[in-house]
Formats: C-alpha cells, structure tokens, sequence
C-alpha cells in the first residue's frame, strides 16, 4: 500500500522549498524550499496514519529530501527512515515528524496492511489546511485556479511522483507561459513558485502532462 503528501518544517527566514496506498504511503513534506515572497510565515507540518484493517499493521517510513533541480540531479535522496506499528482499525499522529527543523521534500510509508493518511499544515500568520494522501497518481492533472500578484497573492504548487520510474513533466499556463520538461525522481517532490515564473496575467489555470501516470499534487497555497 503506497501513500503520498507533502509536508513543511519551515523556519520563518528560510526561502521556499510540498501519500499512495500500495503496500505503501507516499506522501510530500513542506520543508527547505519555499515561495519568494513567504518568508514572512513559518510552515510546520504533521500527519496521521490510520490502519484499515482489522490486523496490526507494522509500517516503515521514509523520507526524502526536496528535489531542486529540474533534471532530477539534486534532491530526492533518502534523508532517514523510522519504523511504527498500528493497532488493528487504529490511527497514529506524526508530530513533530521525524526529521530537524527546516525540512523539505516527501515520505513513503511501506505497510504489510491497508493504510490510510492526511497531513495538516499550519502556517504561522494565516491559518491552518489539510489534504490527503493518495493511492496513484495521474498522467494529466488540472490547475484550475493560480494567481501571480492578484490583489497581492501568488500561488504555488508542488508535484509529487509517486511511482517506481522518472517522470518527465511539462506545464502548459492558459495565458501562453510553458513549464518544463522537469524530471522528477521517483518518491521525490518538486515545487513550481508562480512568483518566480513569467506570467502577463494575474489569473491563470494550469495543464500539467507527466511521461508516466504518477504525478500527484499539493497544497496549493497563496502567498500573501
């Protein structure tokens, strides 16, 4: 069973750096890399697992570091690993998670038994969200909504590959401005800042093509 999200463990003064059920739980982690202009929040993330069946479920995580580069070169790598278990039907909170301050990039968690899983993200200065992991990915996704300065708000995003094998990926924007190729490694995450990319509109949609059908997406979220 394989689970995949995102999660951040940011300080206030770093720079921006975001779950599959299988046999194993992917899942993206805020952490290292963050939006231009967001330094002024600090993000910290957290995550429960739930175990979905009716035996005791024995897990193993793994976390990889943030991928910064666009050819899949730096980045990605395992930074370290933990071991749980999970009563039967039972649920366990992750928080603080198992890596230092400053953190940024994605988690894996292997299980012999159906697993579950959210992250929840609190941002210092603005509020709090969630989302979920995922079970598979996708080979074409849809932003339908991301802004560039629009009444002082800039969006991000973060794509996650949850599958065995790189995935290549370009992003086509509605107002004419292109992404890519991007060559994400496998488990790794990789964060598209629209505050740092070209755009002659202030609201936009993205279309996003991936060479294999493993791509996910987190956390969107505006930088004010």
């Amino acid at each position: 069973m394989k689970i995949g999200f995102e999660i951040r463990l940011w300080r206030i003064n770093m720079k921006f750096a975001r779950f599959v059920l299988l046999i194993a739980l992917v899942f993206a982690l805020f952490g290292t890399t963050q939006p231009a202009q967001a330094v002024i929040y600090t993000y910290t993330s957290g995550y429960q697992v739930q175990n979905l069946s009716g035996t005791g479920a024995n897990i193993n995580i793994t976390y990889y570091s943030q991928q910064t580069s666009t050819n899949g070169t730096t980045g990605g790598d395992v930074v370290t690993t933990a071991t749980d278990t999970i009563a039967s039907l039972g649920s366990k909170t992750y928080f603080p998670i198992h890596v230092s301050t400053g953190f940024s990039g994605s988690v894996v968690i292997s299980s012999d038994q159906p697993l579950a899983s959210i992250v929840n993200l609190v941002v210092t200065g603005i509020g709090n969200a969630s989302y979920i992991g995922a079970s598979s990915g996708s080979g074409t996704m849809y932003l339908p909504l991301l802004m560039k300065g629009n009444a002082g708000i800039t969006t991000w995003y973060t794509l996650q590959n949850v599958g065995a094998s790189n995935a290549t990926v370009n992003v086509t924007y509605s107002d004419g401005t292109t992404r890519g190729p991007v060559t994400i490694k496998p488990n790794a995450s990789f964060v598209y800042d629209q505050g740092t990319e070209t755009h002659p509109l202030k609201v936009f949609a993205a279309t996003i093509a991936s060479s294999q059908p493993n791509l996910d997406a987190y956390a969107i979220v505006p930088d004010l």
